[in-house]
């Protein structure tokens, strides 16, 4: 799967209402970017670039990882260095005709509300299906917040809303709403976030 930069993406607006709105830098297939639900950042250098590493077992203190498109939790073989994450499910599906709302009353759910069986963990499969990417550890549910756009080679959100555990267990109500920058450049995922009540 190769996906273009460069170029404007016609994507739906979507009402972040009262949720936070981050931007995670994350334009590299073969390293990692990280994100922190807790302090609602990006985990950076000393010089404030991103922090990038060839794995997510690499650094703690992370929530979300991302490469390019690809959503790793830290859950599964990603809670190794101690995470309480059970991973991700999805709370309302979505649909780009007409996309739902982080607000949506399916959406509206407690942690405790949301059963242990259904929460899916990180695992170790090829994350385009078709390559050229290698398998690495990745959420699979959760990667599947877009479709490929094949006519223009780009990643078109579907707006599902997904239920998230951050490292302390604690549940995030999530939607993935764009990938590309201002001037068309892909690898800039817009997160709607907002923690859910335990």
């Amino acid at each position: 799967m190769v996906l273009l930069a460069g170029c404007k993406v016609d994507i739906p607006w979507v009402d972040p209402l009262d949720a936070t709105v981050s931007v995670v830098e994350a334009q590299e297939a073969d390293e990692w970017a990280f994100f922190d639900f807790h302090n609602g950042i990006q985990l950076t250098n000393a010089d404030g670039s991103p922090l990038l590493l060839d794995s997510p077992d690499q650094v703690s203190g992370w929530d979300l990882a991302l490469s390019q498109f690809v959503l790793a939790t830290s859950s599964g073989a990603n809670s190794d260095w101690g995470s309480e994450s059970q991973g991700t499910l999805e709370l309302v599906q979505g649909s780009e005709e007409s996309p739902p709302s982080i607000g949506d009353d399916a959406a509206q759910v407690s942690c405790a509300s949301l059963h242990s069986e259904a929460w899916e963990a990180d695992e170790e499969v090829d994350p385009d299906l078709a390559g050229p990417r290698r398998s690495v550890v990745h959420n699979v549910l959760l990667t599947g917040w877009f479709r490929y756009r094949l006519s223009s080679h780009q990643a078109i959100p579907n707006f599902a809303v997904f239920a998230v555990q951050d490292r302390f267990g604690r549940c995030v109500r999530l939607q993935v709403v764009d990938y590309y920058d201002d001037e068309g450049e892909s690898g800039f995922v817009k997160l709607y976030w907002q923690y859910l009540v335990d």
